[in-house]
C-alpha cells in the first residue's frame, strides 16, 4: 500500500476498518504483505489488537516483516516488549532495530546490553544513531557514556551526532574537553549548542 494510499485509509477509517484491517493481517499467509499492510499502524494509529502477533513477527526470518513489527511494537510500553528487546540484542545485535524497542522499555539494567551490542557493531548505522539518540535523550543514565561517546564518534549522520551530544549532557556525562571539540563540528547546530552550554559553565 503507498504512502499517500496509507494515509488516506487512516483518515476515513473507523475503529472498526482498523481492527478488521489487523484481523486481516493476522490471518494472512504471506510475510511481506503482513509488513505492508502493517505500514498502516503508524503514529497516533497504534496497532489495535493484542501484541502477541507483532512480538511474533519481530522474530520473523522475513526481515521486512520484522523491522515493520518492531516499529509498530516500539510505540508501546510493555515488558514483554523490553524482554523481546534484550533478547534480539543478545542473539541478533543491533541489527536486529531492537534498540527501537527500548525508548519507551529502557531498565536501568539495559545499559550493559546496550554497551555490547554497540560495541560488537563494525559500523554505527543511522537506525543505531537514532535509537541510542532517542533511548538517552529520554532516560537519563551516568553509564551510557561509552555507547554514547562510540555513536558520537562512529555516526555518519551529523544531525543525529548533534542529539548524542544533547543526551550526553542530559545525562551528564559531556565533558568541557568534549564540548571545546564540538566548537569545531562540521554541523552549524552542533557547534552552537557546545559554545551555548560552556558559556552555562
Amino acid at each position: 500500500m503507498k504512502h499517500q494510499l496509507r494515509m488516506q485509509f487512516r483518515k476515513n477509517a473507523t475503529e472498526s476498518d482498523l481492527i478488521e484491517l489487523a484481523q486481516t493481517i493476522v490471518s494472512h499467509e504471506n510475510d511481506t504483505v503482513k509488513s505492508l499492510l502493517l505500514l498502516v499502524f503508524q503514529g497516533k494509529y497504534l496497532f489495535p489488537l493484542e501484541i502477541s502477533p507483532l512480538i511474533e513477527y519481530a522474530q520473523s526470518d522475513n526481515e521486512l516483516l520484522a523491522e515493520t513489527a518492531i516499529d509498530r511494537l516500539k510505540e508501546f510500553k510493555n515488558k514483554r516488549i523490553h524482554d523481546l528487546a534484550v533478547q534480539l540484542l543478545e542473539t541478533k545485535g543491533v541489527n536486529s532495530f531492537a534498540l527501537a524497542l527500548l525508548t519507551n522499555n529502557y531498565q536501568k539494567s539495559d545499559d550493559i546490553i546496550i554497551t555490547k551490542a554497540v560495541a560488537k557493531s563494525a559500523s554505527i548505522p543511522h537506525h543505531v544513531q537514532q535509537d541510542i539518540r532517542d533511548i538517552y535523550n529520554k532516560n537519563r543514565s551516568t553509564n551510557a557514556f561509552s555507547t554514547l561517546y562510540r555513536v558520537y564518534k562512529g555516526g555518519e549522520c551529523s544531525f543525529c551526532r548533534e542529539s548524542v551530544v544533547r543526551a550526553m549532557n542530559r545525562c551528564g556525562v559531556l565533558s568541557d574537553e568534549l564540548l571545546e571539540e564540538c566548537l569545531f563540528d562540521s554541523y552549524d547546530d552542533t557547534r552552537k549548542y557546545a559554545k551555548r552550554v560552556l558559556s552555562r559553565r
